[in-house]
């Protein structure tokens, strides 16, 4: 099995089981870096849009630890502010 987003996903949202689904893939067709389990990605920030029936790949999500919003696409050593327009 694989886990698939049920839903499409902005940018820097961190994803809730709700909106992860588990699709059946045979073993010799599931991609490197593919979750298994809702748990192994729920909590984590996406770095990218996701859409509805994407496999969630490690690559696509920020480590447990990256923060939360905006903060695991910040580059290290930089900062991001809210301008008010």
């Amino acid at each position: 099995p694989v886990v698939v987003a049920a839903e499409d996903v902005p940018r820097f949202s961190t994803l809730s089981a709700n909106q992860l689904a588990i699709r059946d893939w045979p073993k010799s067709h599931v991609p490197p870096g593919a979750f298994s389990a809702v748990e192994e990605a729920a909590g984590r920030v996406t770095l990218g849009a996701l859409v509805k029936g994407e496999t969630l790949m490690a690559e696509r999500l920020a480590s447990r630890d990256a923060g939360r919003g905006m903060a695991p696409g910040i580059a290290r050593g930089k900062r991001a502010f809210t301008i008010q327009t």
